[in-house]
């Protein structure tokens, strides 16, 4: 994973995403795609990992436009739709940027 260099970056999930159990492969590449997406445009705080519909999932932007569609095979776990806030503290905090999957009905 690419993380921004002089930064902080902290790496969260809440405890609806922890009971999930999702496998480190799949929290990486959620991770990874959040933080690319930020990286290349500050605007990219939010993405949202839609429930596996047989063999693949969605992952969208804010907006519902199309980011990628990963194989549920090689990425498991994403059974119900997650999302990814990426909150920038500043170059100058402590925080950093800090990557939170977390569900809906956490926020």
């Amino acid at each position: 994973m690419n993380f921004p260099t002089n930064r902080n970056v902290t790496l969260l999930q809440t405890r609806g995403v922890a009971a999930m159990e999702l496998p480190e492969v799949t929290t990486d590449m959620l991770f990874r795609i959040a933080l690319d997406r930020y990286v290349a445009d500050s605007y990219d705080y939010f993405t949202v990992a839609h429930a596996a519909e047989g063999d693949s999932f969605d992952i969208t932007n804010g907006n519902g436009e199309l980011i990628a569609t990963e194989s549920a095979f090689l990425y498991p776990g994403i059974y119900e739709d997650v999302w990814l806030i990426v909150d920038d503290y500043g170059p100058n905090s402590k925080e950093g940027l800090v990557v939170t999957i977390l569900l809906p009905e956490e926020y």
